[in-house]
């Protein structure tokens, strides 16, 4: 991930406009990314059942890859120095006819005491089990859940595929950690027998 390491926080600040695809192929999974915003901030994404596929929409979140984007978008005026970020944010599929259509949104903005506080952190949770589809922000640090939004697709509901993370506000979006977890049933541990 392209991006200047604060040393302090460890933390990686994105200067390029950037989406990562990689990892193992997981149909039941969750990726997890932790995030902070500053002024000025764009669109920012996690995803899900990714697979590259020459007919699927070539821009955004695509890249012509097929699979699931939870999409965070969020608005501030340019050089303003409020201390909060509105936003709103939605589940998106890169489907296989060159299209990306949303799934179900959050509908409307969240500002005022509902918004991102610049300088706090967060984590964006998406999660895909069969056709169930869920993506949660929570406050990192108190474990509060903001807000979360969620539907049921079939599209790829039985695939597997890669996980993504994306940003399109170069220099004003932090990410400190990508956590990747299979929640398929054969990657749960079994509880050994009982003795008789």
């Amino acid at each position: 991930f392209e991006g200047k390491k604060n040393t302090m926080t460890g933390s990686y600040q994105s200067t390029e406009n950037v989406m990562l695809i990689k990892g193992d192929k997981y149909m039941d999974a969750s990726v997890t990314a932790e995030f902070s915003t500053e002024y000025n901030s764009d669109n920012f994404a996690v995803g899900l059942r990714y697979n590259f596929y020459g007919k699927a929409y070539s821009d955004q979140w695509c890249q012509s890859y097929t699979g699931y984007a939870c999409v965070i978008t969020t608005y501030q005026q340019i050089n303003s120095k409020a201390d909060a970020v509105r936003y709103k944010y939605d589940i998106r599929s890169c489907n296989g006819e060159g299209q990306m259509p949303t799934i179900v949104q959050s509908g409307y903005w969240f500002q005022g005491k509902n918004a991102l506080r610049v300088g706090e952190w967060y984590s964006l949770k998406f999660k895909a089990q069969g056709p169930e589809l869920t993506c949660t922000i929570t406050n990192r640090d108190t474990g509060v859940t903001i807000s979360d939004i969620g539907t049921e697709d079939y599209e790829f509901a039985n695939v597997t595929g890669y996980q993504m993370i994306g940003t399109y506000g170069k220099d004003n979006h932090y990410f400190e950690e990508v956590d990747v977890c299979d929640i398929s049933p054969t990657a749960i541990p079994t509880a050994a027998p009982s003795a008789a």
